[in-house]
């Protein structure tokens, strides 16, 4: 059991980053077949441990290539294919992703982005 356990635990932060920051997915997508409250229960159970978290910072891109990452493509001018809300929504899944921006109102985060032209 507690083979199985550890197993779960250094597939989680994989699972938690390709389910979008989403626990009970990350739990779901592991073990095929839980139901839902199982999911979200053992899901932030294994979240709440600093080695799992730890292992999901480490698999984030660190805070420089993200930057370089949205600096880029901010700059490049849109095309047929990338127009400027695809552009928006790229950089809001960024800031999401890196812990910057949530969905909560009362989180506020200020974020200053200077466009040149």
């Amino acid at each position: 059991m507690k083979r199985n356990r550890e197993l779960l635990e250094r597939a989680f932060p994989a699972a938690y980053i390709q389910q979008g920051l989403n626990a009970t997915q990350a739990y779901k997508q592991i073990k095929r077949g839980a139901s839902y409250e199982t999911a979200r229960v053992e899901g932030s159970r294994i979240l709440a441990k600093p080695a799992v978290q730890k292992r999901i910072q480490e698999l984030l891109p660190d805070d420089s290539l993200e930057a370089e990452v949205i600096i880029n493509a901010l700059q490049d001018k849109p095309t047929r294919e990338i127009n400027w809300t695809e552009k928006h929504k790229f950089l809001e899944t960024s800031l999401k992703l890196k812990g910057y921006m949530t969905d909560r109102p009362e989180s506020g985060t200020n974020i200053g982005i200077i466009i040149e032209r």
